[in-house]
């Protein structure tokens, strides 16, 4: 590679900004609305599956919607010359971690649900997808360590907890998951922090290519791209020929909304991501857990106890101690 194509696809430590974080930057308002509206796609996974509607297909539709969107005006750009095509490795770095995520991620995201409950499964991905968050931001990055962030991301980890042990106790999921035995536990917690390991190396990748102006939309049509193709894949698997028939108007209805929501979401965080660390991003994001347990005390009338309002304050104290 020549020293001048070099150039145009490297950004030199000088000339990448700081990232900006606070409670007035505009990462933590991107990161606000990414956690709300990651929230509202969740809900409405979650209405799905109370509505007997199977997994992968809908979470295709809600992937497809970001990448329908964000094709035409790849394509457009690329005609136009408005987008570089000397970064095509920043491409394969998006397109290549994401698609592991939704083999590695996803997929085991759902078993993490089958086997173990929407409460359990939470706790753990969050648990490997904090820190998982720093230790990219010092070895991979190589941005600054900042101990406030670290302060918070321990206090929003111990929130994420309380959560999850207060869902537990409402749904029973702590005593049900004693009839899998110690070793099949053991490769619950296993798979959640490996849910939470890939998340952040989605992240990770996003953060890389903002870091050398890789335009806004790349990645949007990279990321849900992978999960497009992927989860299409299973689809058909799934249901062959009858995969137009597998959901009804309803089931159809609610899974399109989680697509706009997971657009409008991933759309802020790769915003985000261009002024604010990941260390800090995931940190806000990581409070669409208490929303959503709020949600679920307000919205579908679940049973509240001490460890999820202790665990939702605790949330808030994190969000204002981090930096």
């Amino acid at each position: 590679m020549s020293n001048t194509t070099k150039n145009a696809v490297e950004v030199s430590d000088e000339d990448v900004k700081r990232p900006s974080e606070g409670f007035k930057s505009t990462g933590f308002l991107y990161g606000a609305i990414a956690a709300i509206f990651y929230t509202v796609s969740a809900l409405c996974v979650r209405q799905l599956v109370a509505m007997d509607s199977p997994y992968a297909l809908p979470l295709f539709i809600r992937e497809s919607v970001a990448a329908l969107v964000a094709l035409p005006i790849v394509i457009w750009g690329l005609i136009r010359h408005t987008i570089p095509t000397n970064q095509w490795r920043f491409w394969g770095l998006l397109f290549g971690v994401s698609c592991l995520m939704q083999v590695l991620g996803n997929i085991t995201y759902i078993w993490l649900f089958d086997m173990a409950g929407i409460a359990i499964a939470l706790s753990c991905v969050w648990t490997g997808g904090l820190f998982s968050a720093q230790t990219f931001d010092l070895v991979c990055l190589k941005e600054r360590f900042n101990v406030r962030t670290f302060i918070g991301l321990s206090i929003v980890l111990a929130a994420v907890c309380c959560i999850g042990v207060g869902l537990g106790q409402s749904a029973n999921t702590l005593s049900s998951l004693s009839k899998y035995g110690a070793g099949a536990i053991a490769l619950i917690i296993l798979g959640g922090l490996l849910v939470g390991i890939m998340n952040s190396s989605t992240m990770a990748s996003v953060r890389a290519s903002c870091k050398n102006d890789v335009p806004f939309w790349v990645p949007i049509l990279l990321v849900p791209g992978s999960g497009t193709i992927v989860l299409g894949i299973l689809s058909l698997m799934e249901h062959g020929s009858g995969i137009f028939t597998a959901l009804t108007y309803q089931q159809f209805g609610v899974a399109l909304v989680a697509g706009v929501a997971n657009l409008i979401a991933f759309a802020a965080l790769v915003k985000g991501l261009k002024t604010t660390s990941l260390a800090y991003m995931n940190l806000l994001n990581a409070s669409q857990v208490a929303l959503g347990a709020l949600a679920g005390i307000f919205w579908f009338m679940e049973p509240s106890n001490g460890f999820i309002i202790a665990g939702i304050a605790l949330t808030i104290v994190a969000i204002l101690t981090a930096k």
